[in-house]
């Protein structure tokens, strides 16, 4: 049976992401590395070693999803793991020392092939082209199915003006299917930091191509829990497990919101189904009174590293975690 393995790995700085598709063939992608730490990095390069890494993915350009990448290329480089390319969303307005502009500069120099990706605007008569892919094989794909290259090249020149680097609104949709899979299994979104707008343009790439639905069996919340980053409509979409990838102690990701409405979608009145890398500020400050166990409102991860297994059959599970985070959820929102 094919599988795609699913690495989230807790990071330490900032709100921070870093994700690993490790594909059924062992050959895998990157989708953001916003960590320089050596724990993660070290885990991701074994996976890596296995095969070869057909991609390594910036969601966008701020720092919590790229502050580790240049490092990655490095000890790809050294370890002669081979990088297929290296893509991003926006062209080419960027910072001179944003983390993004430095691994650019550093794929580059390695010779990886680099290249922006974005989903045409759909406004054009039939012929258009299909969302383009950052991977496939035999029983499976990626596709980026938002934003468009107008609403990209809109952040761009907002963020010049600003003279940052662009924002969320220019963050890739990604979306992994398995070819014989349904609406049900065997489908990943990993939207980044999409804001509302973005997912939408997600959604209407769906309306156009059916079978780039968004539905999915496993939705990585965007922009780590921000309950501006959560629209309602998503609900009927969230079909399996929601994963947030965030920090311990930071008060507004996850925020209590998004965990009250993802608990209520994914949670009750079947299993829990709503896993996140770190214990939030948000249930420390809603149920550490409550403990009966102290240790349990420290700070720590809930889960920690999550490993999700995805098949085209079943429905996905989380295989492993090096936290056990079942022994907090009776102190989260996510009970």
């Amino acid at each position: 049976m094919q599988v795609l393995h699913v690495h989230i790995f807790r990071v330490e700085e900032g709100l921070g992401n870093a994700c690993l598709l490790q594909f059924p063939d062992n050959s895998c992608g990157f989708v953001d590395w916003g960590t320089q730490g050596a724990g993660p990095l070290e885990t991701a390069l074994k996976i890596a070693e296995q095969g070869r890494v057909r991609f390594v993915a910036a969601s966008h350009a701020h720092a919590d999803h790229t502050l580790g990448i240049e490092l990655l290329l490095r000890e790809c480089m050294k370890r002669k793991i081979a990088i297929e390319r290296f893509v991003y969303p926006a062209s080419s307005l960027h910072r001179e020392n944003s983390h993004l502009t430095k691994a650019r500069i550093a794929a580059t120099d390695f010779g990886i092939l680099t290249t922006d990706i974005k989903v045409d605007p759909f406004l054009t008569p039939k012929g258009r082209p299909d969302p383009p892919w950052l991977a496939f094989d035999k029983g499976w794909e990626v596709r980026v199915v938002s934003p468009s290259a107008t609403e990209i090249s809109i952040e761009e020149m907002k963020a010049l003006k600003q003279k940052v680097v662009p924002g969320n609104p220019s963050s890739l949709v990604i979306l992994f299917r398995f070819l014989n899979g349904t609406k049900s299994f065997g489908r990943v979104l990993l939207p980044g930091d999409a804001t509302p707008e973005t997912l939408e343009i997600a959604r209407d790439t769906g309306r156009y191509f059916p079978e780039l639905e968004i539905d999915n069996d496993l939705f990585l919340i965007p922009h780590h829990g921000s309950h501006r980053n959560l629209p309602l409509w998503v609900e009927p979409h969230v079909q399996g497990i929601a994963a947030i990838s965030s920090p311990t102690n930071k008060p507004k990701h996850p925020s209590a919101q998004t965990l009250k409405v993802l608990g209520a979608w994914v949670c009750n009145p079947k299993p829990p189904r709503l896993f996140c890398t770190s214990y939030a500020h948000a249930c420390a400050d809603a149920f550490g009174q409550n403990a009966k166990n102290k240790k349990l409102v420290e700070p720590g991860s809930c889960f920690g590293d999550i490993t999700i297994e995805v098949s085209p059959t079943v429905a996905a599970y989380v295989k492993r975690a090096t936290a056990n985070g079942d022994q907090r959820r009776p102190y989260g929102y996510c009970q």
